[in-house]
C-alpha cells in the first residue's frame, strides 16, 4: 500500500501528499515486523522501506527501529531486496547508515556474485558515499578487500555492464581515491568504448568527476577524447540538460 502511494503522489506531491499517513503507519509496521518475527518477508520490509526512502518519510525512531529488523531478517532477503533496502538507507535523511552497513557487510560479500549489475551499483554508490561521512579514525567500510570485491565483480561481467552501471562505477572508484588496478581499468575502458553512443548526461556527468586531475586521472586519452566528443555531440543535438552541463563543466 505504502509504495503504491509514493508512486501516486510522485506525481502531484502537493495534491496527493501523504506525509501524515506514513507517519500514523510507522509504530504498526514497527509492530508488524517485530511482533511477528518468523512470519517477516525480505520483500515486505524491502518495500517499506522503499516506500518512505522515495517519499522522504520516517522519523529517526523509525528508521533507527527498522535497522534491528532489517540485521535480524537479511539472511531472508534476495539480492534485489538487500540492494534496495541498502540504497533506500543511504537516501534517507533520517536514517544513520554506518552501523547497518557494517552489519550487511559480510552477507553482501558472501552474495554479491549473485548481485545483477544494477544492484551492485546501488550497493557500491551507498557504501561509497557513507564511506565519505566517515573520518580517518573510524574502520573503513570500503577497505581494499571490498573495493577488491567490486573491482573483481567487474571485470567478470564488464561485457553485461551498461553506461550506468560503468559510470557509476566510475564515479565511486574516482570518489574513493582513484582506486583499482590497471586491469580494472582497462575493462572499464573497453566497457565505455562499446556502449559510447549511449552515453547520456547524467552518464557523463559521472564520468567527467575529478576530470580535470590530470595526474591521477586513470582513463588513457582515448577515451577521455571520445567522452569529450560525444559530450560535444550531445549538446549540438541539444540532449544535454543544464543540470549535467553544469556539473560536467
Amino acid at each position: 500500500m505504502t509504495y503504491a502511494l509514493t508512486m501516486i503522489s510522485k506525481h502531484k506531491p502537493v495534491i496527493l501528499n501523504f506525509d501524515n499517513l506514513y507517519k500514523r503507519l510507522e509504530l504498526s509496521f514497527i509492530k508488524k515486523f517485530t511482533d511477528n518475527f518468523r512470519q517477516v518477508k525480505g520483500q515486505d520490509v524491502s518495500i517499506t522501506l522503499t516506500s518512505y526512502s522515495k517519499s522522504q518519510n520516517g522519523s529517526v525512531q523509525f528508521w533507527r527501529a527498522m535497522e534491528g529488523i532489517v540485521i535480524q531478517n537479511q539472511q531472508k532477503m534476495s539480492t534485489q531486496e538487500l540492494s534496495n533496502v541498502i540504497y533506500s538507507y543511504s537516501r534517507a535523511d533520517n536514517a544513520e547508515r554506518k552501523h547497518l552497513f557494517e552489519e550487511l557487510k559480510p552477507l553482501v560479500c558472501k552474495i554479491m556474485h549473485k548481485m545483477k549489475p544494477v544492484e551492485l551499483c546501488q550497493v557500491l554508490m551507498a557504501f561509497t558515499e557513507c564511506q565519505e561521512s566517515l573520518t580517518a579514525d573510524e574502520e573503513p567500510l570500503m577497505d581494499a578487500a571490498m573495493i577488491e570485491r567490486f573491482e573483481s565483480e567487474f571485470k567478470g561481467r564488464f561485457e553485461a555492464m551498461n553506461p550506468s552501471d560503468t559510470s557509476q562505477y566510475y564515479f565511486c572508484f574516482t570518489k574513493l581515491g582513484f582506486v583499482g588496478e590497471g586491469l580494472f581499468y582497462k575493462y572499464l575502458q573497453k566497457a565505455v568504448s562499446k556502449t559510447i553512443r549511449a552515453f547520456e548526461g547524467p552518464h557523463l556527468r559521472l564520468m567527467f568527476h575529478k576530470f580535470d586531475e590530470v595526474d591521477s586521472m586513470r582513463l588513457n586519452k582515448g577515451v577521455q577524447r571520445r567522452l569529450i566528443e560525444h559530450c560535444k555531440w550531445l549538446m549540438r543535438e541539444k540532449k544535454l540538460k543544464g543540470f549535467d552541463a553544469y556539473h560536467i563543466y
